[in-house]
């Protein structure tokens, strides 16, 4: 009669310290919804000790355990009788699907896909809500032959970092997810068979990746006119630029998690012109 008062004692506790949302009764599959489990002695999935009083048994919270093989965080939980104690694998006819019977307790371990292409959706969008690639040039408008042409990128180079929240869906933890991009490598297409390309291997890096007026991103020798090349408009300029990205993520308050590169891309390109000429110096009497 004791055992029988303290264990609904402690079951009417337990139910009470669970979330609402967790109150449901189930079979205790893998699924954050359906944690608590009530089940009768001598029953499917029932308590095979001598006791003929009802049993309940539910799922503890989930706890870290690790990281699985693709980096995502692993998380565990075990089976609890009502009174706290551990459920123990020769205690259960039919343990709950998706249950690993361990040595001296049934638990359950599941991977937090967390998803990295939503944080790149976000990212991508802003890229696309920039002006088109610009470049600007010295000489201004006309190169000359023989001269060198300093080109840069006047466009933005960096976006973010924005964060987002994210829960999972099965273990029911919240996430941050924290990305940023930025121009990694620019591409001049310069009309005369040459493709000078500059790089940014890092965020910060892509902060001076397009160069400016007085340090160009990149240099080049035009050594024939563009009307003697069959280009009366000017050298087709084609100029492309390719985003690329990292991303991180925490528990929600908790610490970050170094950065990781990001595998999506994001490439635009713009066409212009640019005529080149040719000085020729003339003596005067």
């Amino acid at each position: 009669m004791s055992r029988l008062l303290s264990l609904f004692g402690v079951v009417a506790l337990v139910w009470l310290a669970l979330p609402a949302a967790s109150q449901s009764l189930g079979d205790c599959d893998l699924n954050p919804n359906l944690v608590f489990c009530d089940v009768g002695g001598g029953g499917g999935g029932g308590s095979t000790t001598s006791t003929t009083i009802a049993e309940a048994y539910y799922w503890w919270g989930w706890g870290s355990a690790g990281e699985c093989d693709d980096g995502d965080p692993r998380y565990i939980r075990y089976l609890h009788w009502a009174d706290g104690s551990y459920v123990l694998p020769m205690e259960l006819t039919n343990p709950p699907n998706g249950s690993i019977l361990g040595t001296d307790r049934i638990y359950q371990l599941t991977c937090a896909s967390i998803p990295a292409p939503e944080v790149w959706n976000v990212l991508e969008t802003a890229s696309e809500a920039l002006p088109p690639p610009a470049w600007e040039a010295s000489p201004p408008g006309q190169g000359v032959t023989g001269f060198e042409s300093w080109m840069w990128f006047s466009g933005q180079t960096q976006l973010g970092p924005v964060v987002l929240s994210w829960t999972d869906p099965v273990t029911g933890i919240s996430f941050d997810l924290q990305g940023r991009a930025w121009v990694g490598d620019i591409t001049w297409t310069t009309g005369d068979g040459e493709d000078p390309t500059v790089y940014a291997l890092s965020y910060v890096a892509g902060a001076d990746v397009g160069g400016t007026s007085d340090d160009p991103a990149t240099t080049h020798f035009y050594e024939v006119t563009s009307s003697d090349s069959g280009f009366d408009a000017g050298y087709p300029v084609q100029i492309e630029i390719t985003w690329v990205g990292e991303w991180r993520w925490r528990e929600s308050g908790g610490a970050w998690n170094p950065y990781q590169p990001m595998l999506n891309t994001a490439t635009f390109t713009t066409n212009e012109t640019y005529e080149v000429v040719q000085i020729v110096s003339v003596l005067q009497p």
